[in-house]
């Protein structure tokens, strides 16, 4: 023991990390990941209040009111199922404007993820959400301020795991 710890101080002062391990056991492993839970489960579960809060982060750039004006990015009331780059009085990049089709809850959710990667040249310079269930509460909540939403996407995993 006296060795480790004079080994970890001089690599310390050297400004190195090291991790030593003490015992014999093994560390331990790490949880088995388990099925993902598809998105139809998480927007069924999703909570439209906690959707609320977690789209605070958009509105520097983005309103949700149905008189709302565009701001740097479109107006997003009546976004759930709206065509891609169609928002009437907001100036498209010319990549988004090629995108084309409708913003569908699954489209919405790899968006939110990653909108470089879902539409490249996009001008949205926002990182993405990482974390899927908040991503559904977004969209629970984008559900709430359009008037028609398409339905729900059904879970076609009966137990409500993708396999």
């Amino acid at each position: 023991m006296y060795k480790k710890t004079i080994k970890i101080v001089l690599l310390l002062a050297a400004g190195l990390a090291v991790v030593v391990g003490w015992g014999d056991d093994p560390p331990p492993a790490a949880p088995p990941a388990g099925p993902a839970v598809s998105l139809a489960k998480l927007l069924a579960e999703a909570d439209v209040e906690a959707g609320r809060r977690a789209a605070r982060k958009c509105v520097s750039c983005h309103g949700f009111s149905v008189s709302g004006a565009n701001r740097v990015g479109p107006n997003l009331y009546g976004i759930v199922g709206a065509a891609k780059g169609g928002k009437s009085g907001f100036v498209y990049s010319d990549a988004m404007g090629r995108a084309g089709g409708t913003w569908t809850h699954e489209d919405l959710d790899a968006f939110l993820e990653n909108p470089a990667a879902v539409v490249p040249g996009t001008r949205m310079t926002f990182p993405g959400l990482p974390d899927r269930r908040e991503r559904a509460a977004i969209i629970a909540f984008l559900r709430s301020v359009t008037d028609n939403p398409p339905p729900l996407p059904v879970d076609s995993h009966p137990l409500g795991h993708e396999e």
